[in-house]
């Protein structure tokens, strides 16, 4: 005879079996959520094309966007779960800088690079969990380039930091990592650490499909592998080259 599947919930007093009014609520809430998500993604992805609500005034030029966004903060009942405190700003690195200040804002606590009073790499942690963290790339000899190496690296350390520092908060995943280029338009592509390949990108925005971690123990530079291969398409090549033939990452 065919076994029957059984859905359970989680209470104060453990497991239980969902009925069916619970089993429709779980079945519609697993497609709401996600969308939910994707359109926060949105909305501020359109806040750092228009330079409006931004938490720091960033430095105009090419922007790589990165934000880590946990499931949780879209289904918990306690949405304010890192309190802006200075002391929580070291766990969380803005994208590609060697150092930085903070301060609190209403969300929650914003860390920022500052040279010369200008502001090119930023990360905003909200009270929820959420990160936004924007690099702002300036040109190189009059030329703008986006090296593989140091972006493909930057993307995966900040992904593994974040997932290590929001789960000293207890926020664990599902965590949906989302990229984005903006204003890049005409930028070369550096295929390794020292040589641009001189292949340019057609378009000034690119929103790359979400990848999702479902456990702490899966890996994240495999879990990138698909989003860097769809950068390398977009510059005109097959695949991520700082890929060996072993899955390993690196030059």
């Amino acid at each position: 005879m065919p076994t029957c599947t059984k859905f359970y919930g989680r209470n104060s007093a453990g497991k239980y079996p969902l009925d069916v009014s619970e089993l429709r609520t779980a079945f519609t809430l697993s497609e709401i959520i996600p969308e939910r998500i994707r359109r926060f993604r949105e909305d501020r992805v359109t806040s750092i094309l228009t330079n409006s609500d931004l938490p720091v005034n960033l430095v105009e030029g090419g922007r790589i966007v990165l934000h880590v966004i946990p499931l949780s903060a879209f289904t918990t009942k306690t949405p304010n779960i890192i309190t802006p405190k200075s002391e929580y700003s070291q766990y969380f690195r803005p994208l590609g800088a060697s150092g930085w200040n903070h301060r609190l804002n209403i969300e929650g606590i914003v860390n920022h690079n500052s040279i010369r009073d200008n502001i090119n790499t930023y990360a905003q942690i909200y009270r929820s969990g959420i990160i936004e963290t924007v690099a702002s790339l300036q040109p190189i000899e009059g030329k703008q380039y986006l090296p593989s190496v140091w972006y493909e690296k930057q993307i995966i350390e900040a992904c593994q930091t974040y997932t290590a520092s929001l789960n000293k908060f207890g926020i664990q995943p599902p965590l949906y990592f989302f990229l984005s280029f903006l204003n890049m338009k005409g930028f070369e592509f550096g295929t390794d650490s020292m040589f641009f390949g001189g292949r340019k990108l057609d378009r000034d925005i690119i929103l790359f499909p979400e990848v999702v971690l479902e456990s702490l123990s899966d890996n994240t530079t495999d879990l990138l592998r698909s989003t860097f291969d769809m950068v390398w398409n977009a510059f005109g090549y097959e695949r991520s080259m700082n890929y060996k033939e072993d899955g390993s990452w690196g030059k």
